[in-house]
């Protein structure tokens, strides 16, 4: 009963989520294609230059001095310069602009402007991550935007702040509460893509990998039925890959098998370069776990850690550098020294040259 249907995400459902520029008031305004893109985006872990639109945007109707700026915009744009574009003071002073120019403190008080309880909690939330470094605070807002029920918003929107409610809990160290955000829209959006797969991640972080198997394996089923699959949902493989991984050495051959058939939707074409690497990596790794060295070095030298991918920044990535070392300290710890050494040169070189030029 995964039926996903694309008019769940049409511009049909309003929201009037806005801020006020100079002291005037805005009217509704929709969760318009650029706010459809992003947040797909996000969720799907696509190509980070698919994150800019929404920045472009912003920053367009700011230099054109436009007084009606949508309020999700400036979320969004702060969300994404903080993230995988490290633009931390842009980001903060975003934030503290959308706390000023809709009268909001994280108190939630001297509320100037009829501001709905779920953009409330949207804006307390990013608040206490980006300028108090504050995570469970953090995850407490994003769960009380969860929580409101009654505010009419695209189900997209709901699904963002799920995803982000998640992180909080990942980053903050309590991995046993990564499920809960997933939990609450579950009865609301069971066949709402890419939930499946932040449910999956929470019931394996919890420690549950029958439920975390059995929550993907229904998901990835459904897509093998309907003839989507050749749909990217890297998440959601990534989920599954851990449950069966953390299942031990008896489900090392359904890993193998699962990651081997799922990864010829995996491209730096369609994900962004942290999960296109980490994929690879737990392929990698399970086909180290099963003994086939030449193999996994085969994806390290292809997919992990191009030596002649001189045309893209890709090496110099930060997570692809560490996805890359996490698979040398693997070689390592099977005593296959030898032939991690060279590799390890290559990987250290670009770090250290990046390091120097920082």
């Amino acid at each position: 009963i995964f039926h996903f249907y694309l008019d769940r995400y049409s511009l049909k459902n309003l929201n009037h989520l806005h801020y006020m520029m100079d002291g005037q008031k805005q009217s509704c305004c929709l969760f318009d294609d650029t706010c459809t893109g992003y947040v797909e985006a996000v969720l799907a872990y696509a190509p980070y230059s698919k994150w800019r639109g929404v920045i472009e945007a912003f920053e367009k109707l700011e230099k054109d001095g436009n007084l009606y700026i949508p309020f999700l915009y400036g979320v969004f744009a702060a969300d994404s310069y903080y993230g995988p574009f490290q633009e931390v003071e842009r980001a903060k002073n975003l934030i503290q602009k959308l706390i000023k120019e809709t009268k909001l403190t994280v108190q939630n008080v001297n509320r100037d402007i009829d501001i709905s309880n779920i953009e409330t909690f949207i804006l307390e939330g990013f608040s206490a991550w980006i300028l108090e470094n504050d995570c469970k605070k953090a995850f407490h807002f994003f769960m009380e935007a969860l929580n409101q029920e009654n505010d009419i918003v695209p189900d997209l929107l709901r699904l963002f702040i799920c995803k982000r409610a998640q992180l909080m809990a990942l980053l903050g160290g309590f991995n046993e509460k990564i499920v809960t955000p997933a939990l609450v829209l579950k009865p609301l959006y069971s066949d709402a893509k890419y939930l499946m797969g932040m449910l999956a991640f929470g019931h394996e972080q919890k420690g549950d990998f029958k439920e975390a198997e059995r929550v993907a394996k229904y998901e990835i089923d459904f897509l093998l039925s309907s003839g989507e699959t050749g749909r990217v949902d890297g998440w959601l493989d990534h989920a599954y890959a851990h449950s069966l991984y953390f299942q031990g050495p008896s489900r090392m051959h359904d890993a193998k098998v699962f990651l081997k058939k799922r990864s010829k939707t995996w491209t730096r074409e369609n994900m962004c370069y942290f999960l296109y690497s980490h994929l690879w990596w737990h392929y990698a790794l399970v086909l180290l776990e099963g003994g086939e060295v030449d193999e996994a070095l085969r994806i390290f030298d292809e997919r992990l850690w191009p030596i002649d991918d001189s045309s893209t920044n890709f090496r110099e990535d930060v997570q692809v550098q560490m996805n890359a070392m996490e698979l040398l300290w693997k070689l390592e710890s099977l005593n296959c020294s030898e032939l991690a050494k060279p590799r390890w040169h290559s990987v250290i070189s670009v770090a250290k040259t990046l390091l120097e030029s920082a």
